[in-house]
């Protein structure tokens, strides 16, 4: 790409557009480019003019993206950061890669929520991202085991950051949350499920038929227990609603702390007379060492 050369001062030139604008100058250093490099005129020869306008309005929403999610990130915790887990290999784990394939695909007879679970060193994490590397419904991940937080205290805005990139529809409707409610990432995990993840994509128009998903592994490794048992709640009743408009798989070991925050959460919500729309929320699907 040429650049327009930068001249202290301009005398009118009749090749000029405008008398005395500097930054539109043609000449012999510029090679008929006219402008600043925002909005250039190409001068094609024989006075022939048109207009070059650079489309920068996606990238300046990534950096004010940044700078409002600046510190509450973890980076190290995408499925693809330096320390992730490796992935299969494609001849491997083809059972219980086709199980999860079969409810990614199908949005509308299946469970909101995937719970994989199975003994240490059984390879969750690997099945984790696999299918998030695989996948085209996979929209963000959070790897507690790689995070650099473990307390979840960034676990929304990390999975905002990546939904913004993905289905960059979200992403003017994230910024707008952030800018409505300066304390958002310090609030409710509640609320920062509601205002970054679920209305975005409730005010964007879905195309495909199958619902985005979202891949939390080894939440049994977050170091927060309230904080485990608020973002699972969270989870579950959104699942339960019936509108909830991506899906989640969470995955870790089948702890009896997991088992019992999952079942007082259902038990909860029978005490207070919910009515789940969906007649099982939560699918569980285990598996062992091959």
């Amino acid at each position: 790409m040429i650049f327009p050369v930068p001249r202290p001062s301009c005398p009118p030139t009749p090749h000029s557009p405008q008398s005395g604008d500097c930054s539109r100058t043609n000449n012999q250093n510029n090679h008929g480019v006219i402008g600043n490099g925002s909005d250039n005129l190409v001068n094609t020869g024989n006075n022939n003019l048109f207009t070059i306008t650079q489309i920068t309005n996606a990238e300046g929403e990534d950096v004010e993206l940044d700078k409002l999610l600046d510190g509450y990130l973890s980076k190290d915790a995408l499925h693809n950061s330096f320390h992730s887990p490796p992935e299969c290999y494609s001849d491997t784990r083809k059972t219980i890669r086709k199980e999860v394939g079969e409810w990614t695909d199908d949005s509308s007879t299946k469970s909101p929520l995937l719970w994989l679970h199975g003994p240490a060193g059984v390879g969750k994490s690997v099945i984790a991202k696999t299918i998030a590397g695989s996948n085209d419904q996979v929209v963000a991940t959070f790897f507690f085991a790689t995070s650099s937080d473990r307390s979840a205290a960034t676990l929304f805005p990390t999975l905002a950051w990546q939904l913004a990139r993905r289905i960059p529809e979200t992403k003017q409707h994230i910024i707008a949350s952030l800018k409505n409610n300066g304390s958002l990432l310090t609030s409710e995990i509640k609320e920062q499920f509601d205002h970054l993840i679920a209305q975005p994509l409730k005010k964007c128009t879905m195309t495909s038929t199958s619902l985005p998903v979202m891949v939390i592994d080894g939440i049994d490794e977050c170091t927060d227990e309230y904080m485990l048992s608020q973002f699972l709640q969270v989870l579950v009743r959104a699942g339960e609603s019936g509108d909830m408009p991506l899906r989640f798989i969470i995955s870790s070991r089948p702890e009896p702390r997991i088992r019992a925050i999952l079942k007082r959460i259902q038990n909860d919500s029978e005490e207070v007379g919910c009515q789940s729309s969906v007649p099982n929320p939560l699918q569980q699907l285990t598996f062992a060492f091959q």
